[in-house]
Parts: structure tokens; sequence; C-alpha cells
């Protein structure tokens, strides 16, 4: 029998071992979202085999799974795009939220603010949890001066905060007057036809910059940001992809946390 619409989807690409990454972030959802609200999972895999047939049991949510193949990396994350546009079959709800496989819900008003930012006709993108930075940054700087020397040298040598794409060849290049707030690229979405929209632009471009051997140097993130350097969009706190490893956050709660992959030595990322 088919599942009745969706009131959201949440979607994925989780190949290889992100897939156990995925099933950690079902967990949590099992522990911070209403078990009876109309939530569709999409999950696109290499080993759908590994998925428990009861996985969903004991809630009103639905689960789709699409096949893709295990590709070397940066493939699986530069080809998000593209794979959303080719499965956006699996969704019929009326938001799409991406979430990257090792990010785990904390909150429950998660939903809340996803619906409330979804009310327009814009993509919701989040702001890069390193390279947030509240109206008041002062105290931020005086407890950590390397945070200072490191945004005054950003903001001089590339004309923003953010680990901007610096390959004019690629078209996920931002022109430096433009580099305004940096965004991540393991959270976002909105409105179907608004995030399916962006994922087609987006596919297209790298698959121009596929084409010409150019490959974007955050792949996926380089290019979201030049979206949302180029369109307008709902700009949301990086409460929705929190990282308690960067001390500019104290004070934000987390609502949708990312997983420590590989135990970060600087919260800094490295240029």
């Amino acid at each position: 029998m088919e599942a009745r619409r969706a009131e959201i989807t949440f979607f994925t690409v989780a190949t290889n071992r992100y897939l156990n990454f995925w099933l950690q972030q079902i967990e949590s959802a099992k522990a911070f979202l209403d078990k009876q609200l109309r939530i569709r999972f999409v999950v696109l895999t290499d080993d759908s085999d590994s998925i428990p047939q009861d996985l969903l049991v004991g809630t009103n949510w639905d689960l789709r799974v699409g096949k893709i193949p295990n590709e070397k990396w940066p493939m699986p994350t530069l080809f998000k795009f593209k794979h959303l546009v080719n499965h956006q079959h699996l969704i019929e709800s009326e938001i799409i939220w991406q979430l990257d496989a090792d990010m785990l819900f904390a909150d429950w008003g998660v939903l809340d603010v996803i619906a409330k930012h979804s009310i327009s006709n814009e993509v919701s993108l989040v702001q890069h949890p390193g390279y947030y930075r509240s109206k008041e940054k002062l105290g931020l700087y005086t407890r950590n001066p390397r945070v200072l020397l490191s945004d005054a040298k950003s903001i001089l040598e590339n004309g923003g905060i953010g680990t901007w794409e610096d390959n004019q060849e690629s078209l996920a290049y931002v022109p430096r007057h433009l580099r305004n707030v940096y965004v991540c690229g393991g959270s976002w979405g909105g409105p179907t036809g608004a995030v399916i929209h962006m994922a087609q632009v987006l596919s297209a471009r790298i698959e121009q910059d596929l084409s010409r051997n150019v490959i974007a140097r955050f792949h996926d993130e380089s290019h979201i940001n030049w979206f949302a350097a180029t369109y307008k969009i709902n700009l949301l706190r990086p409460d929705l992809c929190f990282d308690s490893s960067y001390p500019n956050l104290k004070g934000i709660a987390p609502r949708i946390l990312a997983v420590d992959k590989n135990s970060q030595s600087a919260w800094i990322r490295d240029e």
C-alpha cells in the first residue's frame, strides 16, 4: 500500500562506509523526531542489502532507497545534485532537506525550524559552522586571538571569511566582491521546486567543470557557495549544521549535529 504523501523528505547520499553513518542518523531521528508525522527518508546507496528491513518499524515514516554506484572520491559528494535530480521521483513531498550521511538530529524543534523557513520560494542554506560570526564578535576575538588573525588574513587575501573557490576556471568561482557569507554543503533544503531547481543548475555547472577536467576546491560546497552568492536565498544559522569543536558557536544550541568522522586536529579548516 502506498504511503501517504510525506510532509518532508530527508535526502541523503550514503555509499560505502557512509551508509553506517546514515543508519546512526536514523537512530537519532527516532530520538528527536515525532514518529507519528509523515516523514520520508530517501537514501541513495550502493549497499541496500545492509539496510535492516525493520528500520522504521514503530513509526509513521516512509523509506525509499535508490541504487547508485560507489565512486572514487570526490565524485560521491560532487554528484550529490545530479543524484537528487535523477531521483526526484522518490521524494513526493512539499519540502526537501538534504543531509549528509554524517549528520545527527539533536533537537525536537528541528522540523519546526525547517518548515518555518520553507514557506517562501527560496532555498534555505546554512551558514558554515566554522565561518559563522555573530554580530558581537569582540568576545570571540578576545577569547581566541587566533580567530581574529585568521579572519583578518582571510578578508585581506580573499575578500571574505571562508574557503572560497580560487580557481577562475571553475564555475564555482565567486568574485571577491560577492564573498559575503560562506555556507555549508552538508545541510540545506526548502520547497521542493526551489531545491530541484538549484540542483539542476549546479549539476549542469559541475558537468561543465568536469568536461574541462576542473574540480572545485571543496566540491559540492564550493558550487553551493556560488549559488548562495548569485541567487536570493534564506540564510540560516549553523544550529542546523552544528560542530562542537568550533568556539565561535558558543551560545548556539545544536539542532543537527555534524559527526566528527576523522577527529579534527584544529578547528579552523586548513587552507
